[in-house]
């Protein structure tokens, strides 16, 4: 009781500092679930990441495994489909850009999906 309350006399006089000191412990407490859903939100983040580059990967490797015909088949339609700067590029060769190859990856994933 003194270290907690150094200006109590009395355990009546500590009836004072009560409030404080719940008012400090909801905030500790606060604080702690605040941190608790901050790492697990940070590690959902983190799991969905990992995912993601997989997922990524794994297209990266279906997309180098397909014969040149299917591959510009899917250029054709992610350059209907794409930006300016997509077409360009497309336009200027540029096959090995990684926005060629996200745009083409991602074209092959929804015929995936579509099929």
């Amino acid at each position: 009781m003194k270290t907690d309350f150094p200006q109590a006399r009395a355990f009546g006089a500590t009836l004072h500092f009560w409030p404080e000191a719940n008012t400090d412990y909801e905030k500790r407490s606060q604080r702690k679930v605040q941190e608790k859903v901050s790492r697990q939100q940070e590690q959902l983040t983190e799991v969905k990441q990992t995912a993601e580059s997989v997922r990524r990967s794994r297209l990266q490797q279906q997309w180098e495994a397909l014969p040149e015909k299917q591959q510009q088949s899917l250029r054709q339609t992610a350059y209907e489909r794409g930006s300016e700067t997509l077409r360009s590029f497309i336009d200027r060769r540029k096959f090995d850009d990684p926005l060629v190859r996200l745009a083409c990856c991602q074209e092959l994933a929804r015929t995936q999906r579509m099929s």
